[in-house]
């Protein structure tokens, strides 16, 4: 899954880069006798951290509306799949009352009718079995990729926090420097490498969050082992189900073999 985290911030990171040197820059051009007043008044007046502060947040802000996009899209295609889920099984059920009904019309009599409610029982433990298995592949698969969005989201934020307090930071002891009388040309200087330390420091942590994608497939083969299990299972019950069905109906009436299967495979 793509969330344009790292471009985004990536590209945030280089925007501040270039705000605070760009305008320390054009103080530094400025004539020497003029260059302290120059870079000072940049630091003194309208904090840096403003200008940077407000370009992170705007970035911030399209980056959580882009993930409430991906979040409302999840929720969708879960949704719809729950959805159609829901009505297969439904369907199933009344196709499997139906051969049920057919079965008891075919074979009357208590003895019959026992053994058919015996199988229906059966039939109905292990849909039931199976449903439940299902439904707990289909929830830790889920929860396995919500975990790992969640994460990458954490470390994706903290990383953007540690950004803004760096650059903060950063202009924070520029200004107390040009106050406390530093050349300019060194405050500067240092100003433009912490800076520079901060982005380095941010891309790495960005490059280094675990993304989405590769947690993916683990995720992926264990709910298909769970499923596989879940129908294996299932097909042993059935045959057990059938089989038994089959031995107590030929007891009764030979001739019910041929109804009995179709019930089976009507109830799968």
């Amino acid at each position: 899954m793509a969330f344009n985290d790292r471009s985004r911030l990536a590209a945030a990171a280089l925007a501040i880069g270039l705000l605070l040197p760009l305008s320390v820059g054009a103080a530094a051009r400025k004539p020497a006798a003029a260059a302290q007043g120059g870079f000072c008044s940049v630091l003194s007046g309208r904090a840096a951290s403003e200008r940077f502060g407000a370009r992170l947040d705007q970035l911030g802000k399209d980056l959580s509306a882009k993930r409430e996009q991906v979040a409302a899209h999840l929720k969708t295609v879960r949704d719809q799949r729950d959805s159609n889920l829901g009505t297969l099984r439904s369907q199933a059920d009344a196709h499997r009352s139906d051969i049920i009904a057919q079965l008891e019309a075919k074979f009357p009599g208590d003895a019959a009718k026992q053994a058919i409610l015996s199988f229906q029982q059966a039939v109905d433990a292990a849909v039931a079995a199976r449903r439940t298995a299902v439904n707990a592949a289909l929830d830790a698969f889920r929860k396995g990729l919500d975990d790992a969005i969640a994460a990458r989201k954490d470390a994706i934020d903290a990383a953007s926090k540690a950004l803004r307090d760096a650059l903060t930071a950063a202009e924070s002891k520029a200004s107390a420097a040009c106050a406390a009388g530093t050349d300019p040309a060194t405050v500067r200087q240092q100003l433009m490498a912490d800076m520079t330390a901060a982005r380095s420091q941010f891309r790495d942590a960005v490059q280094n969050a675990a993304k989405v994608g590769p947690a993916l497939q683990p995720l992926i083969d264990a709910r298909k082992a769970a499923m596989d299990k879940a129908a294996s299972d299932f097909q042993a019950a059935m045959d057990k189900a059938k089989a038994d069905l089959k031995a107590a109906l030929a007891a009764i009436q030979p001739a019910g073999g041929t109804n009995t299967n179709s019930a089976v495979n009507a109830a799968q």
